[in-house]
């Protein structure tokens, strides 16, 4: 467990990073995608699964309209990304399946 919190705390990425929509940090991007490759050979020891990386997932998310993601964590099992949903002004957090890309759950961002 002690090296997955090393993997979600360094796929975590900074507000500026992520609020530059076309030019998102590279170096933060690629860091997340080790991440989830790391995490899904895992979770899938034995089986190959195809999985939309945290790439994929924030060129969707801004291609939905959503604006200043300012946070993307590799989870267990899951993506986290906090942002303004389309039409929003309050900052929400994302759960995402990292499998099919899926939203699985959207609660207000307290902090």
């Amino acid at each position: 467990m002690k090296r997955f919190a090393a993997m979600t705390a360094a796929a975590s990425m900074t507000a500026a990073a992520m609020t530059a929509a076309p030019a998102l940090a590279q170096d933060d991007m690629a860091e997340a995608d080790r991440a989830a490759e790391e995490m899904m050979a895992e979770i899938y020891v034995y089986d190959t699964v195809d999985y939309k990386t945290p790439s994929q997932i924030i060129a969707n998310l801004l291609d939905r309209g959503y604006t200043n993601i300012e946070e993307f964590d590799v989870e267990w099992g899951s993506y986290e990304v906090e942002a303004v949903p389309p039409g929003g002004t309050d900052e929400m957090e994302i759960e995402i399946d990292p499998v099919t890309g899926a939203i699985t759950d959207i609660d207000e961002n307290w902090f």
